[in-house]
């Protein structure tokens, strides 16, 4: 049965997802460095990271039964939640961070994963993409703003803003009603979703491992800030710049987005400046081409509870890899053996070339 979404106010999309992600990206990005100020290892700033992306695909799984009802909850709930957290964080940042951390995630995890799963419910064309660029900003502004934040006023200070941001964020949340939740189906091609995984690997890594060392090898919490804007930024002028760019195969885009994120291979090997920015600007774009493109194409070829779940999925796994994983491994074994992973993007270049091309010249 055909589906009536309303949406009241289309520009709440915007305004909503950037909101919450000021407030989200802000808080998230102090919980490597606080930890790492406690003098934990990179295992234990990993194990943080994994508890971040854990709730994803579970509660993707939960919202496959999603209704309306699940879905209104999910999209304003979380506001007044990690408004409260980030508020305790300030009393409590070092006896009871852990906790709060942990159900930070878990609250973080309902609002993004409502508001994926309401995209394809949005009346309007390329909700995908404005819904990445309504993030996508605050995640280029808001890592260098808190570096400096932290450096010149303190932790607190940035909680503080992170609680304005989410109660700010309940005077935007977008309505939308639908009648029928659509049914669910699926013709996603799996294997092109794979960038996805690779793009989770590079966060996860980026944001708690690779700003702890930095840390730790004495870089201050401004440059620290500047350079994960530098991905972020690089990623925001992505999603722009991808709305304005004429379509391509899925195919072409999975390519392209395991091309970029290779680079990140490169990344354990140098701290000259200017290479480190290339870097990093390379995999921000290819991360850009993976959660917008990709999530565009999933979106359109499957229910929308279905295709969060897919989305989230590897995109999750991901995370806990170049986290948790990743973090283990350059702390008990070594920071050379954590670029091998980063090959892989490389593996499913030449396998996705070389059947392309296989099948070009059995065709002729």
């Amino acid at each position: 049965m055909k589906s009536f979404p309303v949406v009241n106010d289309s520009h709440r999309l915007l305004f909503s997802s950037a909101m919450f992600a000021s407030g989200w990206f802000g808080l998230s990005f102090s919980f490597p460095l606080l930890a790492t100020s406690f003098h934990y290892g990179y295992s234990f700033t990993g194990f943080l990271g994994l508890m971040g992306s854990v709730p994803f695909p579970v509660i993707a799984f939960i919202y496959l039964r999603a209704n309306r009802t699940m879905l209104r909850y999910g999209r304003f709930i979380p506001f007044f939640v990690l408004a409260l957290l980030s508020a305790l964080f300030v009393i409590y940042s070092r006896s009871g961070f852990i906790e709060i951390i942990i159900l930070a995630d878990i609250a973080q995890g309902f609002w993004w994963i409502s508001m994926e799963i309401s995209l394809n419910l949005m009346s309007g064309r390329n909700n995908a993409e404005k819904y990445s660029v309504g993030w996508g900003i605050p995640n280029a502004i808001i890592p260098i703003a808190s570096g400096f934040i932290i450096q010149y006023i303190g932790f607190d200070a940035l909680f503080i803003a992170a609680t304005a941001f989410f109660l700010l964020g309940l005077l935007f949340i977008p309505s939308v009603q639908v009648e029928k939740m659509p049914e669910k189906f699926s013709k996603v091609r799996k294997r092109f979703v794979i960038p996805l995984l690779f793009a989770g690997v590079t966060a996860g890594f980026l944001y708690y491992v690779f700003v702890p060392v930095l840390r730790n090898e004495g870089v201050s919490y401004g440059i620290i800030g500047s350079l994960v804007s530098v991905y972020s930024i690089s990623s925001a002028a992505g999603y722009i710049l991808l709305n304005f760019l004429r379509n391509l195969r899925i195919r072409s885009y999975s390519i392209l987005s395991s091309m970029f994120l290779l680079s990140a291979f490169f990344i354990i090997y140098t701290r000259n400046p200017a290479f480190l920015v290339i870097i990093l600007i390379m995999v921000g774009i290819g991360a850009s081409i993976a959660m917008s493109k990709i999530l565009a194409y999933i979106s359109n070829t499957s229910s929308p509870r279905l295709g969060v779940f897919y989305y989230e999925t590897f995109f999750g796994i991901g995370f806990t890899i170049g986290s948790f994983v990743l973090g283990t491994i350059y702390e008990y074994i070594g920071p050379e053996y954590v670029s091998i992973l980063f090959l892989f993007p490389l593996v499913y270049i030449v396998y996705e070339a070389t059947g392309y091309f296989s099948r070009i010249s059995g065709s002729v």
